[in-house]
């Protein structure tokens, strides 16, 4: 199988064990990449990223172990410093 395609189908499964939620805020994707607050399209182009949780810059690997799906300002948040995982 090429390496597309399976990590399309790791994208997939991701999506499905996130119950279609960012890993960090929780907060819901939608097919369109929307993310909906309280009713309300919060922004339309907030989009579905495949994120590291441990940065390969701080010695995290590529393995899908490592992957998850965020929104796009969590994943831009977390490498800030003193940024704190709303998950806890």
């Amino acid at each position: 199988m090429q390496k597309t395609l399976r990590f399309k189908r790791h994208k997939e499964k991701q999506f499905v064990l996130q119950m279609g939620r960012c890993f960090y805020c929780r907060e819901k994707f939608y097919e369109d990449y929307q993310i909906i607050k309280a009713g309300v399209v919060v922004n339309r182009y907030r989009h579905i990223e495949v994120d590291h949780i441990v940065s390969l810059s701080k010695g995290g690997t590529n393995d899908y172990s490592n992957l998850v799906l965020s929104c796009q300002p969590c994943n831009l948040e977390k490498e800030k410093e003193g940024w704190v995982n709303p998950r806890g």
